[in-house]
């Protein structure tokens, strides 16, 4: 017999915690992003329960295992109707940090990967430490434009895979009472890894007077450096950019249901980085008295 056809279609903007799962793509047996708004959609009647996973359901974009997004897009084909409110609460019950927070009504089929740019943003947390702004900065310039970024990515990746691609931005800023280092990173689209092993490389060179020359040589050579990308935990994808191809509507609400979970969320982190802030703080007086024999 043959599947009902569906009938509504729809872009939904995501938002998600990324530290929950094994990555976004959907894996049999694991638990991921698609898995779960899959698993949302179906239980909802939107898709078919027997449905495979790709027939109503196609991403703009994969995040590895501990990456998060506010802004990943999916495009669905639904049976019914889209409530945002209803798939949110259902990701709720169910344990899932997973939320739509805006919708592209849509007049049929269309592929989510065709965006203009993917934004991504790292934050890196200093806890004291000293960094070398200019030099940094100095480094990421190097890394604007277009080149052959096999250097900056997953070590025996596949050579069938075109590594090069262009960088349209790639800024700075130090915030939080200089504690804390936000990159933001700009392009149609990235290789596996690339942005967390260009900010590890650009952290562990970030005093070398010729971070220039060095960063230029990895581009250069596609000699992969011997370091650690750095930690999934701080890479967020921001946003993905279609321009004015779609309007991102507030649909049923959802804007504001994200926003009141988003301050809950918030003031709870909040609660913790203080308490775990002011430990550490002390931990480090302790320290030092003992060094100093106080």
């Amino acid at each position: 017999m043959a599947l009902p056809a569906p009938s509504f279609f729809y872009l939904i903007k995501v938002w998600y915690a990324g530290r929950a799962y094994n990555g976004s793509q959907y894996q049999p047996g694991l638990h991921t992003v698609d898995g779960a708004i899959v698993d949302a959609l179906r239980s909802l009647d939107y898709i078919p329960g027997d449905a495979s996973h790709n027939e109503n359901f196609k991403v703009a974009g994969r995040t590895d295992k501990g990456v998060s997004a506010f802004g990943a897009v999916y495009f669905v084909a639904l049976l019914n109707p889209l409530h945002p409110g209803q798939v949110n609460e259902w990701l709720k019950e169910n344990d899932h940090e997973i939320m739509i927070r805006a919708v592209a009504t849509l007049d049929g089929p269309v592929n989510p990967r065709r965006a203009h740019y993917r934004i991504y943003k790292y934050f890196h947390v200093l806890a004291g430490e000293r960094i070398n702004i200019d030099s940094v900065r100095k480094g990421l310039a190097v890394l604007l434009g277009d080149h052959d970024f096999k250097g900056f990515t997953k070590a025996r990746i596949d050579p069938a895979i075109l590594t090069r691609r262009t960088l349209d931005a790639a800024d700075l800023d130090l915030v939080g009472d200089g504690e804390l280092l936000v990159f933001t990173f700009k392009s149609q689209g990235f290789l596996w890894e690339q942005i967390r092993r260009m900010v590890a490389f650009l952290i562990e060179h970030h005093d070398d007077e010729d971070i220039d020359r060095q960063v230029q040589e990895v581009l250069d050579t596609g000699s992969q450096p011997n370091l650690e990308p750095a930690p999934p935990g701080g890479l967020i994808l921001w946003d993905i950019d279609y321009g004015n191809e779609f309007t991102w509507e507030n649909l049923d609400g959802c804007q504001a249901q994200f926003t009141t979970a988003m301050k809950k969320r918030y003031i709870e982190e909040r609660d913790r980085s203080a308490i775990t802030g002011a430990v550490f703080a002390a931990a480090k007086k302790l320290l030092k008295d003992e060094d100093t024999g106080n």
